[in-house]
């Protein structure tokens, strides 16, 4: 919890900023009706509020205190859901697909950027996989850390990838065969480098 806590630091570092997430809290296994610290049943967002708000009975120490108050800080924009047990099926999926739907409302009401630029599809999930790694490894979360190597592990791949479509096109025209265009060898040299140049142009505007 406390690399979670610490998050709101890095995504709001100058020059780094993110659009904040939506925080989606899942209760697992839940076996009976919600209820709050006054024993009264409650929605599962109301729950979380009351628990992110009130003192729980037999909090030690402040790290149980700081997490709720980061959290608060931070999820400006926050709700819970609650699963049932996977093996009370009749109760699961209707509660998984409602689950599933918000998921997907919250995403595309809140589309995510970073240093002002929105991300895409690829470079979310990317992204993604670079925060769930460090907070796996108990390290801390850090946005400007994760996009960076979110941008040079895409830019090497993208490289790798060119490089070895050019280098497959050389292959080709050395073997004889013809390349995009019709052109073969023999040819004259003018020819060749027009081929080329061509080949650049086409290299380059994949790469931007």
């Amino acid at each position: 919890m406390g690399p979670v806590c610490r998050f709101g630091e890095a995504v709001e570092e100058r020059g780094n900023e993110a659009s904040r997430p939506v925080l989606l809290w899942i209760l697992r296994d839940v076996v009976s009706q919600l209820q709050d610290g006054q024993g009264r049943s409650v929605s599962a967002d109301d729950y979380l509020e009351s628990w992110l708000h009130a003192p729980q009975a037999g909090e030690a120490g402040g790290a149980a205190r700081e997490a709720r108050r980061s959290l608060l800080h931070f999820f400006k924009h926050r709700g819970c859901e609650a699963l049932p047990a996977a093996t009370a099926r009749r109760h699961f999926e209707p509660a998984a697909a409602k689950l599933r739907d918000r998921v997907l409302a919250a995403g595309l009401a809140n589309p995510k950027t970073v240093a002002g630029q929105p991300l895409s599809c690829f470079s979310l999930v990317q992204l993604l996989r670079q925060l769930a790694s460090a907070a796996s490894d108990g390290r801390i979360l850090n946005i400007k850390a994760a996009w960076e190597t979110v941008q040079h592990t895409t830019c090497g791949a993208l490289a790798d990838e060119l490089r070895e479509g050019a280098s497959g096109l050389m292959r080709d025209l050395a073997a004889g065969k013809p390349v995009p265009g019709g052109a073969r060898l023999p040819m004259t040299d003018e020819e060749l480098n027009a081929v080329l140049r061509a080949r650049r142009r086409a290299l380059k505007d994949e790469w931007e």
